[in-house]
C-alpha cells in the first residue's frame, strides 16, 4: 500500500485536548496539586498517542479507497459500495466514505447517463449563497463541479448525493489543497448537508486518478463521536 501524510491537522488536537481536559477537571479537582500535575502530563501524552493512532487507522481507510481506485480503470457503484462495506467495517463510527469525481458542467449530461447505466441517477446541485440551501446546477457554472456520487452507508448519506462540493468555500479549499498537494488532507469542522443539528464533522480526503476516472476519495467522521472513542479507549478512573 502506498503510504500518505495527513495534512492540516493542527485543529484538531487542541479540540480534543480540550474535551479530554473538561472531562478530566472533576477527577483533577480532587487530588493534590502535584499529583494533579503529574497525572495531566501523563494524560496529555497518552491523548496525544490515541490521537494520532486514531488519524493512522483512519488514514489507512482512506488510503485503501484511494489505492482501489488507483489500480482500478473503473470503479463501479456495485464495487465502490463492496469495497466501502469492508472499510467501514473497520471503523464502524464512520459517517461516510464518498467519491466525488471531477467534471465540467459540459460533461455533467453524458457523466449522469453512464451513471445511470450503471443504476444510479441523482440530480446535481451546489449551495445557494442567498438562501443557504441546495439549488440545481445549470449552463451558468462553467467551473470545475465535484459532486458526490458515491456514498457509503447510502441510507444514512442519500440526503448528501449529487451535492457539489466546489460551490463551499471550505470544501472549495479542501479539494484543492488536496489536487495540488497529493496528500491526504484534513478539512476544518464542518457541518454536514444531511446534519441540521449543528454537530461538526471533518474530512478526509485524498485525490485519485486512473485511465478514465479523477477525483477524491473522501472519509468522514462527526467530531464528537471521535472524541468519544478516544476518551473510551483510554484509562480514566
Amino acid at each position: 500500500m502506498r503510504k500518505f501524510r495527513v495534512l492540516h491537522l493542527e485543529w484538531l488536537l487542541p479540540l480534543v485536548i480540550l474535551l479530554a481536559t473538561t472531562a478530566l477537571a472533576l477527577d483533577f479537582y480532587l487530588r493534590e496539586l502535584d499529583e494533579v500535575e503529574e497525572r495531566k502530563a501523563d494524560q496529555a501524552i497518552a491523548l496525544q498517542t490515541k490521537l494520532q493512532l486514531a488519524i493512522n487507522e483512519r488514514i489507512a481507510i482512506l488510503a485503501s479507497a484511494a489505492d482501489a481506485f488507483f489500480v482500478s480503470k473503473y470503479v463501479s457503484r456495485k464495487e465502490f459500495s463492496a469495497l466501502a462495506k469492508r472499510l467501514l467495517a473497520r471503523s464502524p463510527k464512520t459517517a461516510a466514505i464518498e467519491w466525488i469525481p471531477e467534471l465540467r458542467f459540459d460533461n455533467l449530461a453524458d457523466y449522469r447517463q453512464e451513471m445511470q447505466k450503471d443504476g444510479v441517477d441523482i440530480e446535481f446541485l451546489r449551495l445557494d449563497p442567498a438562501s443557504g440551501g441546495l439549488v440545481p446546477i445549470t449552463q451558468d457554472d462553467q467551473r470545475n463541479i465535484a459532486p458526490i456520487v458515491y456514498a457509503e452507508p447510502y441510507e444514512a448519506n442519500k440526503a448528501a448525493l449529487g451535492f457539489d462540493l466546489m460551490s463551499s468555500e471550505p470544501r472549495q479549499r479542501l479539494l484543492l489543497s488536496a489536487r495540488m498537494s497529493g496528500q491526504i488532507v484534513i478539512s476544518e469542522p464542518i457541518q454536514l448537508v444531511e446534519d441540521n443539528n449543528g454537530v461538526a464533522s471533518f474530512l478526509l480526503t485524498k485525490y485519485e486518478t486512473n485511465s478514465s476516472q479523477q477525483g477524491w476519495l473522501m472519509g468522514v467522521w462527526r467530531v464528537p463521536d471521535f472524541v468519544d472513542e478516544i476518551l473510551l479507549s483510554m484509562d480514566i478512573p
